[in-house]
């Protein structure tokens, strides 16, 4: 059932209505939260604050913070729209429709609204909360008939005017289709009003809303459907307690002043639900009594991404704020939450409802803002401590509903990021072995999202000093351990060792592949020194660097105060530069290897071949060994130019005074070829992989 629930979900959110809705809702996080802090700075239930924010400057901050608010939830649906069809714009990649179908479904909300028709204040109700249905649906339906007509329209009279910009030639070729799509949502509108006898066709939906509810009356029935609905529109990415918000404040808002009435008559007070009901007993950190999740997550979550959302959203959600979790962990269009979601707030208000109902809680008989925190709201809606208990049951109620829920959605997470991280590597390797030149951490899907999540570990354990090294030990012709090349091994705590070509592909996205090489330089270094301790022998250690790093003047800077102060003796580090990479042979960089070398460093070439740049390296620049490429030596027995280009380097080497070493010697056989052809030292599977500079030490040792 869930496996059919999650594809339904799957499928819903691929496509572009909804995916448009979601990320518009998402776009519009900075307004929502800017309202709702203004809102919760200008109530914030505190007796002392109250005084001090009406006294201050005559009130300077209560206007300030009512300003805010007005400017972000008093013109919430005019952002929504906006945000909506950009986000619809970029999913369905129209070039040059952007601004106008933007402009379009403004003009077209402005018209549904009834702008013309309705008096000033109640169109600006609409621009408000109140519109949000009607927001979404103009902006989905005017931009998707705008890209139709542009689409039918630009083949045809698309105009290129000569000596203007294009901006000019795209703003002229929107006409056409703005005026068609505005035409037709005008008629819509005005067939509404004479049909319905209604002012806008908004006044419409928020009319038909209204009736369902109304029908039903301040109920038991009425309230479940308010909470259902609500929890429903947020699960598929629509703002519920806004999209209901004209629901809420005219059929459940006015039950507090009943109560009140019934108090001053002296009859206890009867309308259980109210606004303040659903805000502090039912709604607890925002739909979906998100707060119950919270506290699941940091109780029963193993997974740290998790956790760390949860601190981060923890602040807003005390104040019942929860767009950071609804959309972050997310909750919306997740199948494995949405049963929790739906039902906990659902659990509340029977608790909430027989507690009250019973007499065990008292019925609210004072408004207060949904922006108060726990414990405090119960107690302030109430006038009793029991309010805050209830509150309390609730919580921990909703907290053991999405326990079971957070533990499978864990290991949902565990086994999605498997196989994410899979299709990176696969994808990462494609892009080797096709040469094709691909930015990881800026694909839009799963790989990219563990391409990013990577990257920021990666910084991490830069900063922290958290990359190890392991060590493939390099043999001369007689057996002899003579040094070992360095070659990173970075270890996610999730997916284990990294491949290291991927690694260095990270750190070049995030620009951070010279801190990456420092630090291996600072790690092998205290490695090198425990060698020495131990053994009592020195050894060559072979460091990979970049071509891109080392024509960096930071990174001589770097090797200066690296050489000054770690006691490194000559010649005991190899910094190797791969053929492959592009270096740019200048002055400045015969310069910078010349100083190298005299600072005490051995220079080699990596992967060396017998193309023109490895020849044009060695004619102007002083390196001490050449690193035959992995192909040659890989074939050095069933290839006969293979041999013949590696007895051509090791005349060279002769020639010129330097040495060649061959990688990848897997067995006893390449060595004695390789012998036979002038090379003399190996490094490979023959003597021993890769290890941790323990197993290495110990190596030496035997």
């Amino acid at each position: 059932m869930r496996f059919i629930c999650k594809n339904i979900f799957n499928k819903i959110e691929e496509t572009d209505t909804f995916q448009s809705i979601r990320n518009g809702l998402v776009m519009a996080i900075p307004v929502l939260m800017m309202g709702s802090f203004s809102l919760l700075f200008k109530t914030l239930p505190i007796l002392q604050y109250q005084q001090f924010i009406q006294k201050f400057q005559s009130g300077v901050l209560i206007d300030l913070f009512s300003i805010i608010h007005q400017a972000t939830f008093g013109l919430l649906s005019l952002y929504m729209v906006v945000t909506i069809s950009i986000c619809l714009n970029r999913i369905k990649d129209i070039k040059d429709a952007t601004i106008g179908s933007c402009l379009t479904s403004l003009i077209c909300f402005a018209i549904m609204s009834g702008i013309f028709i309705m008096e000033p204040k109640s169109v600006l109700d609409n621009f408000g909360v109140n519109g949000m249905f009607i927001a979404i649906f103009i902006s989905i339906s005017a931009s998707d008939l705008y890209f139709f007509v542009k689409e039918k329209l630009d083949n045809k009279f698309r105009l290129f005017t000569e000596g203007t910009d294009m901006v000019f030639n795209d703003t002229v070729s929107a006409i056409a289709p703005s005026l068609f799509v505005v035409l037709c949502f005008t008629t819509c509108n005005l067939i509404f009003v004479d049909f319905f006898h209604v002012t806008s066709f908004s006044s419409f939906i928020s009319e038909l809303i209204n009736k369902i509810f109304f029908h039903m009356g301040c109920s038991f029935q009425s309230a479940i459907l308010f909470v259902l609905t609500s929890s429903i529109l947020w699960f598929f990415g629509i703002h519920g307690s806004d999209a209901l918000d004209g629901v809420n404040k005219s059929l459940f808002e006015p039950a507090i002043q009943e109560n009140i009435k019934h108090l001053m008559m002296g009859q206890p007070a009867t309308e259980i639900f109210s606004k303040t009901f659903f805000d502090i007993f039912v709604l607890m950190g925002g739909c979906g009594s998100c707060l119950c999740l919270l506290v699941a997550i940091f109780l029963f979550s193993k997974r740290k991404r998790n956790k760390d959302l949860a601190r981060i959203a923890a602040f807003p959600m005390i104040f019942n704020i929860n767009e950071l979790m609804i959309f972050g962990l997310p909750v919306a269009f997740n199948s494995l939450l949405f049963i929790p979601f739906i039902l906990t707030p659902i659990v509340s208000l029977i608790i909430g409802y027989v507690s009250m109902k019973t007499g065990l809680v008292p019925v609210p008989t004072v408004q207060v803002e949904w922006t108060t925190p726990i414990l405090l709201g119960g107690y302030m809606a109430t006038g009793s401590i029991r309010g805050s208990i209830l509150q309390l049951i609730n919580i921990a109620v909703g907290t053991l509903i999405y326990r079971p829920f957070i533990c499978a959605y864990d290991r949902e997470i565990l086994e999605d990021g498997y196989k994410s991280f899979d299709s990176l590597v696969a994808m990462f390797k494609k892009s080797e072995g096709s040469n094709r030149v691909v930015t990881l951490t800026e694909t839009r899907d799963s790989a990219g999202t563990v391409a990013r999540i990577l990257a920021a570990y990666l910084k991490s354990s830069i900063d922290n000093k958290k990359v190890y090294m392991y060590y493939q030990p390099q043999h001369n012709n007689e057996g002899e351990c003579i040094g070992a090349e360095a070659l990173l091994r970075w270890k996610h705590p999730v997916f284990g060792i990294i491949y290291p070509p991927l690694v260095i592909k990270l750190a070049e996205e995030m620009q951070i592949l010279e801190e990456l090489e420092e630090c291996i330089f600072e790690t092998v270094a205290c490695d090198i020194e425990r060698i020495n301790k131990e053994t009592g022998i020195q050894y060559t250690i072979s460091i990979n660097v970049s071509a891109q790093t080392i024509q960096k003047p930071s990174f001589l800077i770097f090797l200066r105060e690296f050489t000054k102060t770690c006691s490194i003796k000559k010649d005991q580090i190899c910094i190797e530069i791969t053929e492959q990479d592009t270096i740019m042979l200048n002055d400045n960089l015969h310069q910078t290897l010349a100083e190298i070398h005299q600072m005490g460093y051995l220079l080699a070439i990596d992967d060396f071949s017998m193309g023109a740049t490895s020849i044009k390296y060695l004619q102007n620049n002083r390196f001490d060994l050449v690193k035959l490429d992995g192909s040659l030596v890989k074939e050095i027995d069933t290839n006969s130019r293979s041999r013949n280009i590696v007895a051509s380097i090791v005349y060279l080497a002769d020639s010129l005074g330097f040495s060649v070493l061959a990688e990848y010697v897997e067995n006893k056989e390449n060595q004695v070829q390789l012998e036979h052809l002038g090379c003399l030292q190996y490094q490979g599977y023959l003597y021993s992989p890769a290890v941790p500079v323990e197993n290495f030490i110990d190596y030496l040792k035997k």
